[in-house]
């Protein structure tokens, strides 16, 4: 898709600058995640140390918010979470009522090819950082299918951005009210004495209701497929993940969506699969996956249920040589920190 311009807003007598609309037309495309450059280790370095951020959810640090490093990537990502807490996020849908975000850290670029100075590329690539971490953490934005952003400033310095978001597909705003409801009701069956029964719950009642398709339709690649019986509560990985990541989040339980997958090419892991990681009373981590686990039937495999990478998987392998995740949503998020999963976790 070719880039659309759009004029800076100058202040006095300041040069204007046309400036591309930047964002990414998909967090997924066609169900799979989509690197576009090789990652590398990230030395977390604070350059805001003054910096008070809400990287937080419920007391707790949000997990890949919490890993932003760059003083511009944690404003974006907190000025976000400021507007999801306002109801601000589904408002934003174009550049007239886009969320504008004060950078903490002003943006000076060159007078020739501005755009394609090493500045402006990191701009670029702290903004995808900064949103890819948001729609991780904030998973009840299963809606939003992309996003877009505008800089804003004085001649070639950029002070704000401009962000507004884009639909997964043209309907799913005029369900959005349906699906909610159905997600409290599924909710209210997700009950238990203790964080295991209730992990349990949400696992076996996720493969209970979602049924993975054998055609395809951008429905499925988010909760309202799963949740509608419109569309025969079918859902691929995307839809299993984030709706055992929204119940166990709606029961105050630690829980991530894990990008990856299970073959190598050319030394790349191919990136065609979303599970889980949950977090149990002795603070550790465990995988869950829905999708593998999901038979068909009223009994799930359960060998993917709180499992560690040594727990013995499918295949003759190891729950960790078919399950590898990477630290990669997009082309603009460096390799984060990931933590291998412990051996599983006594199923009874």
């Amino acid at each position: 898709m070719g880039l659309l311009l759009v004029m800076l807003s100058s202040m006095g007598d300041a040069q204007a600058y046309d400036w591309p609309i930047e964002g990414q037309d998909s967090i997924f495309a066609n169900g799979s995640l989509q690197p576009k450059a090789k990652t590398e280790e990230n030395n977390r370095q604070d350059d805001s140390p003054e910096n008070t951020l809400k990287l937080y959810r419920n007391g707790v640090a949000a997990y890949y918010g919490a890993q932003l490093e760059t003083a511009n990537e944690q404003t974006v990502y907190t000025e976000l979470v400021a507007a999801q807490q306002q109801n601000r996020i589904k408002g934003a849908v174009s550049q007239s009522s886009a969320i504008e975000i004060t950078l903490a850290r002003q943006v000076v670029l060159p007078l020739v090819n501005s755009t394609g100075s090493s500045a402006y590329q990191n701009l670029c690539s702290e903004v995808g950082k900064a949103i890819d971490a948001f729609l991780f953490d904030y998973n009840e934005n299963y809606w939003i299918y992309g996003y877009r952003w505008v800089p804003e400033g004085a001649s070639n310095q950029i002070s704000k951005i401009r962000m507004w978001f884009t639909d997964y597909y043209s309907d799913i705003r005029s369900e959005l009210n349906l699906t909610d409801e159905e997600l409290s009701r599924l909710e209210q069956k997700i009950t238990g004495t203790n964080r295991y029964e209730v992990v349990k719950r949400a696992y076996e009642e996720v493969i209970r209701l979602v049924v993975y398709p054998t055609d395809d339709r951008m429905a499925y690649h988010t909760i309202t497929g799963g949740l509608l019986e419109k569309y025969s509560h079918k859902g691929v990985c995307d839809c299993y993940a984030r709706l055992f990541k929204l119940l166990c989040q709606k029961k105050g339980i630690a829980c991530i969506l894990v990008p990856g997958g299970s073959d190598m090419i050319d030394g790349e892991v191919q990136m065609d699969h979303i599970w889980n990681y949950v977090q149990m009373e002795d603070g550790k981590w465990y995988l869950v996956d829905c999708t593998w686990d999901d038979l068909g039937t009223s009994t799930p495999r359960m060998t993917h249920f709180l499992a560690g990478y040594q727990t013995p998987g499918l295949y003759s392998e190891t729950v960790g040589q078919n399950h590898l995740a990477v630290g990669r949503f997009t082309s603009s998020l460096s390799l984060i920190h990931i933590s291998e999963p412990t051996r599983q976790a006594e199923i009874s």
